[in-house]
């Protein structure tokens, strides 16, 4: 079923939002899951998440992001009504899945050697989380040609589906069973999730081939296209970069916590875990307004845009209380599960009420974190991504970078001083894209694509249809 979008109203937004929000809350719950595992299997495996996670995951989702970039313009063409050109997308990602995974494969155990401190979890956690990224590009690839429709529940299912793969393996993988399966630790935990990762993957193309979508949009049409691809990569390389520099700086910012004491990476770390479970709504609200946001520039209906914005401000604000009254619930629940009494290595009544203080501070922190999100999705479905990767690079290392270099690093100040850095980065990095969303110049080269596609040969589209 083909869906419309007409005015960007809060029922809309929140038809598409929902569904993404579940599907990355169960991701999300995937690592909160390893890493509960991991606390109880050693606290040096759970500080791996940190230290080796964090710049892993940089690279990892600097081409996942990249590759999410094709929904601009299926959701796009999905507007103008050219649904049968919106197939062959996806399989332009698949082929750049197949360029970038033997790099990544090779230069994993240098870059780990180069990079990282040598611990015992931080090199095994790095390159087995670089040996997993396929299963991560290839959802991508697919997940972008449904969510780009606006198609969003498939996704939620799936979603809970590799959580539950995850869940059962992580504890199989990582403490061993019998003699049957050895214990792999923090191996087996990223093995776990990629596996999880690559389940959903695959029933997402053995649905994106059925034979309704191949004769309705044209999936079946998986030819190399040098003009689509390279679009794509002009659109997408961007933001993948942003993402790169800005998880990379938060790397540096979690090495920084390392060199000061125990008690700043174990907070940090500790934060950063419940941090996650919240994070599933921006993310959701994100790709949700893109979505929307690309339908509405390719019907040409880019006056409702701005209610579209209204409405992502409205839900933010309703999460935001949602947020104040769970962390105030289940705080002790989270730190409990988080924390290994037995091997870490600071006071936890100490560690309990530092991470119990800046729990007010994070509640305002993922607000504004929703606010950048939901203007950022809207000028990423506009293209406008060129300004997304300047305002993110210099908002990482002047908001957040400095301030904790100077205030917190050299001042050797108490970690609860590096969470009040968090919200002024947070505050201080939406406010460029809010100015931004308020100018016109974007919107006035929004439309991304012509009437008559001139990167899909319609009549390729009609014969591989005729033949199937």
């Amino acid at each position: 079923m083909k869906k419309v979008f007409e005015t960007g109203s809060i029922k809309e937004l929140w038809g598409v939002t929902a569904s993404l929000a579940i599907s990355y809350f169960s991701m999300f719950v995937m690592t909160f899951v390893d890493r509960v595992f991991l606390a109880a299997f050693s606290q040096d495996a759970l500080t791996a998440c940190t230290t080796a996670g964090t710049p892993a995951w940089a690279i990892v989702f600097a081409v996942v992001t990249l590759i999410s970039m094709s929904e601009v313009i299926i959701a796009q063409r999905n507007g103008a009504g050219q649904y049968r050109a919106l197939g062959s997308t996806p399989w332009q990602m698949v082929y750049l899945t197949l360029l970038v995974s033997p790099l990544l494969f090779y230069f994993a155990p240098i870059i780990a050697d180069w990079i990282l401190q040598p611990t015992p979890y931080n090199k095994e956690w790095f390159i087995w989380t670089l040996y997993s990224s396929p299963a991560y590009f290839l959802l991508a690839a697919f997940t972008a040609f449904f969510v780009g429709q606006g198609k969003s529940n498939i996704i939620k299912w799936l979603a809970l589906l590799g959580n539950a793969v995850n869940i059962v393996l992580d504890y199989l993988l990582i403490f061993g069973y019998k003699t049957w399966i050895p214990a792999l630790g923090v191996k087996g935990a990223v093995i776990a999730t990629g596996t999880g990762t690559f389940i959903q993957a695959l029933i997402l193309f053995i649905i994106f081939f059925r034979k309704k979508n191949r004769e309705e949009f044209g999936t079946s049409v998986f030819r190399f296209d040098k003009d689509q691809f390279t679009q794509i990569l002009r659109i997408g390389f961007p933001p993948g970069i942003f993402i790169l520099f800005e998880i990379a700086g938060w790397a540096l910012f979690y090495h920084m916590m390392t060199s000061l004491s125990p008690l700043h990476i174990t907070t940090a770390n500790l934060v950063q875990s419940i941090l996650m479970l919240y994070f599933f709504f921006g993310c959701g609200l994100e790709k949700g307004a893109s979505a929307i946001a690309g339908n509405l520039i390719g019907a040409n209906k880019k006056n409702m845009l701005s209610n579209l914005a209204r409405s992502g401000v409205v839900l933010s604000f309703g999460y935001l209380l949602f947020t104040c009254v769970t962390l105030f619930l289940f705080a002790d629940f989270l730190i409990i599960h988080l924390v290994n009494k037995e091997t870490v290595p600071v006071d936890i009544s100490t560690l309990v009420y530092c991470t119990k203080m800046v729990m007010p501070l994070l509640a305002v922190y993922i607000l504004f974190e929703n606010f950048r999100w939901l203007l950022g999705g809207i000028l990423i479905a506009a293209g406008d991504t060129f300004f997304m990767m300047l305002t993110g690079f210099f908002s990482v290392w002047i908001f957040m970078l400095l301030p904790t270099y100077l205030f917190v690093y050299v001042l050797k100040a108490h970690i609860i001083y590096a969470f009040w850095v968090w919200l002024f980065y947070s505050i201080f990095a939406t406010l460029p894209i809010y100015f931004r969303y308020k100018s016109s110049g974007w919107k006035e080269r929004a439309r991304l694509i012509t009437d008559t596609p001139e990167t899909v040969d319609i009549q390729a589209l009609n014969t591989s249809t005729e033949e199937s």
